[in-house]
């Protein structure tokens, strides 16, 4: 029996409930991973006696000898992973790939950098992601990356296309395999929008969003990160920077009262849900990309470096955020709309990330030339058997009974968790106290300076 250890929050069989999953973060800060996790899952899954072994987003070098033991190797997806705010996550990924022996493969990791960036010398984290890969690359033939400016990163860095890394773009618009479909676009005034949104968009891109939603009565919003999520399951405010920026994070929001908001914590529902939408707007790739896998037309709105080289490896159908201006409206993006430079890039793009696992020991479900159906795969039969949650509404939306059950079905889990972590901090603060008293003990005992302690 084939087992995967898997950087991911969850696997997609568990049928976690949308409370449980808040409380865990089982997203991963951002739902856009749940796309992600299902492509590489269904590619990976060969048969039905494949196992995986989720890491829940934790990773420590005690967990090599449970890996060793039971695991034939460690798949690691990464998004835009060389970042200031993960080096923590970087350095503790490099411990555990370090420990293990078996193999461990990096998939899709990206560099997070502004629009335009030219020089990789000044980041703060080149050392560590030096060490990180290094350590991979003992333990793989390849690692595999986002695109063209990460490959320039790390050529900055010393390493070498094509032996150290390649690029590979996303995994996630390979769910289908080499099949990318997007029908054509039909908008109406009443259609069904859908909006995704990064607070941290310019301004330009957010009044463009509010046009968007104030002209077309149907657009709906889909928020995609952790604390949005807590914003929708139980009205608390998505706290954030910048306060002065056009953006609906709070359930006093006009977007949030008149009941415009939808968010999605199982990729079936979400893809259903676009299925039936007309267009998709906005900086969120992940929401596009979901769109795209649904056959839904829209336009990704790029701001930075991480969007702009998948954008420009899968050929995207994309519009930056500096050529937004107060004139810019939805039908004018939708006539410029060409999905046919993806639809053409999307077969070698395949190839390449098929060669791609297949150099590093990986088997696929297309292994051999084949392009399983929709519903035919071992991982599609095995989703069968999970009931989507549908989209989660808003608490704007909920009666007085309904809000009382979603509110007991997290505040009290929630609250034993709070008390728990209280406890164990006072068991580790005990600790420390204990620890420096008997080393100041030690010291007086040895003759020390116990100033120096």
């Amino acid at each position: 029996m084939k087992k995967i250890f898997i950087r991911s929050g969850m696997t997609p069989f568990e049928g976690l409930s949308p409370a449980q999953m808040l409380l865990d973060n089982s997203i991963g800060d951002n739902a856009g991973n749940l796309i992600y996790m299902n492509s590489i899952y269904r590619t990976l899954m060969t048969d039905d006696q494949t196992e995986f072994l989720p890491s829940r987003y934790e990773y420590y070098p005690s967990q090599a000898r449970m890996i060793n033991e039971n695991c034939s190797c460690v798949v690691i997806p990464l998004a835009d992973a060389f970042r200031s705010s993960f080096e923590g996550g970087l350095n503790s990924l490099t411990k555990l790939v370090k420990a293990v022996h078996v193999p461990c493969t990096v998939v899709g990791v990206g560099l997070r950098a502004p629009l335009g960036v030219t020089s990789f010398q000044d980041f703060p984290f080149n050392e560590k992601v030096k060490k990180f890969l290094s350590a991979v690359l003992d333990k793989s033939a390849i690692v595999g990356v986002r695109g063209e400016i990460t490959a320039d990163y790390l050529k900055a860095l010393g390493f070498l296309p094509e032996k150290h890394f390649t690029v590979i773009g996303c995994p996630s618009l390979y769910t289908w395999g080499n099949r990318l479909k997007v029908r054509p676009v039909q908008i109406q005034h009443d259609s069904r929008i859908c909006v995704n949104n990064n607070v941290d968009a310019d301004q330009n891109v957010q009044k463009f969003i509010r046009r968007l939603m104030a002209r077309y009565p149907g657009a709906v919003f889909l928020p995609q990160l952790q604390r949005e999520f807590r914003t929708v399951y139980t009205g608390a405010s998505f706290v954030h920077k910048d306060h002065s920026k056009d953006y609906p994070d709070r359930i006093t929001d006009p977007v949030y009262l008149e009941g415009r908001v939808r968010f999605f914590c199982d990729v079936p529902s979400w893809l259903a849900f676009l299925r039936e939408s007309a267009f998709t707007a906005g900086p969120r790739m992940h929401g596009n990309i979901a769109s795209i896998l649904a056959g839904t037309p829209g336009v990704l709105i790029v701001k930075d470096s991480r969007m702009e080289e998948l954008a420009s490896y899968h050929r995207l159908n994309c519009v930056y955020s500096s050529e937004i201006t107060e004139d810019t409206t939805l039908e004018e993006l939708a006539e410029k709309a060409d999905y046919g430079p993806m639809e053409k890039a999307a077969g070698e793009n395949f190839r390449r990330y098929i060669h791609f696992l297949h150099s590093n020991g990986l088997k696929t479900i297309y292994d051999g030339g084949r392009i399983p159906a929709s519903g035919s795969t071992p991982f599609d039969r095995r989703m069968a058997l999970v009931k989507p949650f549908g989209p989660i509404v808003p608490v704007s939306l909920l009666s007085t009974e309904e809000l009382a059950d979603r509110w007991d079905s997290y505040y009290p889990a929630y609250e034993e968790r709070y008390q728990k972590m209280l406890k164990e901090n006072g068991r580790f603060r005990r600790g420390v106290e204990r620890f420096v008293k008997a080393d100041v003990l030690r010291r007086k005992i040895l003759g020390e300076d116990s100033s120096r302690s």
